[in-house]
């Protein structure tokens, strides 16, 4: 292989949550995240630099109800903008920026965890959104679409005393089985595991 170039790659972000106390078994979240990502990237052969900045933001709303002691719903409408700029080049004026936006109006998030044992919790969940997407290209004009997306996931956690671990299944893992069973499918998309000591 051959090294035409070098990139440099930013990411940052922030989110945060509140539930506001409506009765003993209802609750309202308020949820909100923003994120920027900067890369750049510089083609050697061509002593180029084209760099793309990108900016995502959310906020979401909606009731949180408990079932019992073993249950726990969630739905949340969710409005969402994402925007990135690509500049071909560091001394390009502007004319030549592509300007590539999404509106998210709206979206719907369902999610629920089930406690199967003490230390066994089950969560799914599923989400759709409606989307306006346009992109400005100088050399494309104006192009406008519609998408539609719908996703599902689901996952367990453990509990066991001060010890916490949580999993996503793979989405492949849903679908065609397991891959201790045959199919080439990874049982877990995201782990996590968490301790805490000290606690009274």
């Amino acid at each position: 292989t051959q090294d035409f170039g070098d990139g440099t790659a930013y990411f940052g972000g922030f989110n945060a949550r509140a539930f506001f106390e409506v009765t003993p078994r209802i609750d309202i979240g308020v949820l909100g995240d923003f994120g920027v990502a900067d890369y750049a990237q510089t083609d050697r052969q061509l002593e180029q630099t084209w760099r793309r900045r990108t900016f995502t933001g959310s906020l979401a709303a909606g009731p949180r109800v408990r079932l019992g002691e073993s249950a726990l719903l969630a739905a949340y409408l969710t409005l969402g903008l994402a925007r990135t700029n690509v500049k071909p080049g560091e001394e390009d004026d502007g004319d030549d920026d592509i300007f590539d936006t999404t509106m998210t109006a709206p979206g719907l998030h369902l999610a629920g965890e089930f406690r199967v044992f003490e230390w066994l919790y089950f969560r799914a969940g599923m989400t759709g959104s409606y989307a306006v997407h346009w992109t400005t290209d100088p050399t494309r004009g104006e192009l406008t679409d519609y998408p539609y997306d719908f996703g599902w996931h689901a996952g367990v956690g453990f509990q066991i005393g001060d010890f916490s671990f949580d999993g996503a299944f793979t989405g492949s893992f849903l679908t065609n089985g397991p891959a201790f069973l045959g199919q080439p499918s990874p049982l877990y998309a995201i782990v996590s595991a968490a301790y805490q000591w000290g606690r009274e």
